[in-house]
């Protein structure tokens, strides 16, 4: 789980710079942790300025989640070899039928 506090000052800019002003109000923040605790929006109103804050914060979890597990991958181009390490594991020689 990736905890509001644990965010780094990046993180931060990026999410004030794509979710303002929702950002300020607590509810984003609820949002943000609800949203990996895989709870619902406890507001009735999508349209109220709690329930789009709260909506703001769960989307912006969905997105700092994807970005940091992406960075997790390698890049692999088209077109060109990976650097995959070969394999390690002995195979066993089958014997020559007769």
């Amino acid at each position: 789980m990736i905890y509001p506090e644990k965010l780094t000052a990046a993180d931060r800019k990026e999410i004030s710079d794509r979710y303002a002003p929702f950002h300020n109000f607590a509810e984003f923040w609820t949002g943000f942790t609800d949203y990996q605790k895989g709870r619902s929006c406890p507001h009735g109103w999508s349209n109220s300025r709690a329930g789009q804050s709260w909506d703001r914060g769960a989307e912006a979890a969905m997105w700092i989640i994807n970005r940091k597990s992406r960075a997790a991958l390698p890049v692999v181009e088209f077109g060109k070899p990976t650097t995959k390490k070969p394999s390690t594991r002995k195979t066993k020689k089958r014997k020559a039928r007769r």
